[in-house]
């Protein structure tokens, strides 16, 4: 079950004048995390912005996968439900994820799917809102309190866990600026420093983060090579080497030798 209202609300949030900063930062972090990304298909899961998060990218493909149709800047679209992606496994390089996570029901049953569907050392590139967040904790109790608590507000931290649970090496993990005004520019000298005390604690208060993550590959054991070899190592350490002394032949007797005088 996708929670459709809030994608929709944050599709008409950043429409508006209040929250262009959000968007903004977003934006910053989406391109920065994309400098160094190549590759072949890139897959959006889900729109939350009608403005083009992927126009950085470098992949050649770009591929929205949404529940309607969105003529919009893509180069192809995908209409399925976010629960049961229908994608041939290890065909896509990397996915991005736009406030996907917070969209739908089981946010990890959906990080399972993508694992499934990335090729090996296929990228995920994941973004959301901090909910420690300033200027996030001042919609929470604003007058868009309600829609906010329709969306599952997952810390960064326990996505870094279910991503390394699932086997990905953590490339880079960004944060937006520390703002409490969803339309503030970047932060003064004030908010800076409150912003990297926070951080030397292990507080982020960034509003957006941004997390890129790859796939591990996991070299295979040659198990038979190793049986293999192992029972070859038995035979050389049980059996029993022969001296040279004893491969020879035992001298044959002499039969009626006559000793020879000198």
């Amino acid at each position: 079950m996708i929670y459709k209202h809030f994608q929709q609300f944050l599709m008409r949030l950043y429409q508006t004048e209040t929250c262009q900063g959000l968007l903004r930062d977003e934006k910053s972090l989406i391109d920065f995390a994309l400098r160094k990304s190549f590759g072949l298909y890139v897959l959006q899961i889900g729109l939350t912005s009608w403005r083009p998060l992927l126009d950085s990218c470098r992949l050649t493909q770009k591929i929205l996968v949404d529940d309607s149709i969105v003529e919009d800047f893509f180069d192809a679209y995908i209409v399925a439900d976010l629960n049961y992606l229908p994608i041939r496994n290890d065909s896509v390089d990397m996915v991005f994820l736009p406030h996907t996570l917070e969209t739908v029901e089981d946010p990890y049953h959906l990080l399972r799917q993508i694992d499934d569907l990335l090729i090996a050392e296929g990228k995920v590139l994941i973004t959301g809102f901090n909910p420690i967040g300033c200027a996030v904790f001042m919609q929470k109790v604003g007058q868009n309190r309600a829609m906010f608590k329709q969306a599952n507000l997952i810390s960064p931290a326990r996505i870094v866990d279910w991503l390394r649970l699932l086997g990905y090496d953590i490339e880079w993990i960004g944060f937006s600026a520390t703002t409490c005004l969803a339309n503030s520019k970047p932060s003064g000298k004030i908010a800076r420093r409150f912003g990297q005390a926070m951080s030397f604690v292990g507080l982020e208060t960034g509003n957006v983060y941004a997390i890129m993550a790859k796939k591990r590959i996991s070299s295979p054991t040659p198990v038979g090579l190793n049986w293999k070899l192992s029972d070859w190592m038995r035979v050389r350490k049980v059996g029993k080497s022969v001296s040279a002394a004893s491969r020879q032949e035992p001298a044959a007797p002499m039969k009626n030798a006559k000793m020879k005088k000198g």
